[in-house]
């Protein structure tokens, strides 16, 4: 048998399929609702103004809060905005009763601090006015090395730098301008990866809540969603908490964390900080609009990758693994799936390097993609 009628024959392998779909009528779930007719509806918005609490005022004088970003439980840093002397300070802060103390300030050579991320071992700070990252030891406060971020081109001269967040694996940095942009940067040199084109034109304040990344655009009021994987804008919300100059999303409270002033420049300047009970119901997923399976993310990967798809409607769906000869060497999902966003991960473990293909089944849908292991 010749090398092509055998490659025929691994592709025929991967066109059986069971076919099952299933309509829901008047159910909510993943996010989506359907409606008495079975077809999906966006969840409703919740207002944020009845969800806001004041989480602390900080108990030393300093400018604008603009950097926020969670260590551990009950652990905080936060950095100021001071053309004089800005400061990074880590804060105790205990939900049940609303207890805060600074615990320690560092002087920060930033002389404007603008967002602020944790990687679990570093800080990443980015300072505004010389477009530079710094990556910070959250143990000393000391500064461990520094990176050039994208200036401004001709086309778009007025960007300034701002917001940062950190994906588990690469970093996020937003530019605010007439133009935003989103840059996917190296976190080893800061070199870009990748970027996106939003359509919000003040974009600062960053955050990374999986498998979605948010910014605050403090021009129109709105919080956008993006899908890394795709690089694509996904929907956007109301936002009408304070003046945004920041944002995280602590996972554990389950809320989104405002940094922000009361007003605009040149207004009251006693800034704060407002917890927002998450607008949307879990998990934030928009209805999308085809069934699709998307490619793995990283690829070529070592040892783990993630592999995105998207359902129109609630569905029997598997996703397996198979190797180069057409034998199923993985089961990653066999179970039935609400409608929406999906990320699974593939942890390749004890398999050998080589080239694998992953295939979806979805109701009638059916697709299958390559991807590479290397160790």
């Amino acid at each position: 048998m010749n090398k092509r009628a055998i490659f025929a024959m691994i592709i025929s392998l991967f066109c059986v399929y069971p076919a099952l779909s299933q309509q829901l009528s008047n159910t909510y779930l993943n996010g989506v609702y359907y409606n008495d007719q079975g077809q999906p509806e966006l969840p409703a918005f919740l207002s944020t103004s009845d969800t806001s609490f004041l989480m602390f005022n900080m108990p030393e004088a300093f400018y604008w809060p603009t950097g926020l970003t969670k260590e551990s439980e009950n652990f905080y840093w936060l950095a100021d905005y001071n053309p004089g002397q800005s400061k990074l300070r880590k804060v105790f802060y205990r939900m049940d009763d609303q207890y805060a103390s600074v615990l320690n300030s560092y002087d920060s050579p930033l002389l404007g601090y603008a967002g602020l991320t944790y990687d679990g071992e570093d800080l990443w700070a980015v300072y505004e006015n010389q477009y530079r990252l710094y990556r910070i030891d959250n143990l000393t406060g000391v500064t461990i090395d520094s990176f050039a971020l994208p200036l401004p081109d001709s086309l778009n001269p007025d960007r300034h730098a701002w917001g940062i967040a950190y994906d588990g694996e690469y970093l996020w940095h937003s530019q605010y301008g007439e133009n935003s942009i989103i840059y996917k940067l190296d976190p080893s040199n800061a070199a870009i990866v990748d970027s996106i084109i939003p359509t919000a034109a003040m974009l600062l304040g960053l955050a990374y809540e999986n498998p979605f990344l948010y910014g605050i655009d403090i021009q129109n009021g709105l919080i956008y969603r993006f899908n890394p994987q795709t690089l694509s804008e996904v929907d956007n919300y109301d936002w009408d908490i304070g003046y945004p100059l920041g944002l995280h999303y602590d996972s554990e409270a389950g809320n989104f964390i405002n940094v922000s002033g009361k007003t605009d420049y040149g207004g009251d300047e006693a800034v704060y900080m407002v917890g927002i009970t998450v607008g949307i119901d879990e998990p934030y997923s928009a209805v999308p609009s085809s069934v699709e399976l998307l490619s793995a993310y990283p690829n070529p990967f070592n040892a783990t990758t993630s592999i995105s798809f998207t359902l129109i409607q609630p569905s029997q769906v598997t996703l397996d693994i198979y190797d180069i000869l057409g034998r199923r060497a993985e089961s990653l999902v066999d179970e039935f799936l609400p409608a929406g966003n999906h990320s699974v991960l593939w942890q390749a473990g004890e398999m050998t390097s080589g080239i694998y293909f992953y295939r979806l089944t979805a109701g009638e849908y059916q697709d299958s993609r390559k991807i590479t292991l290397l160790k």
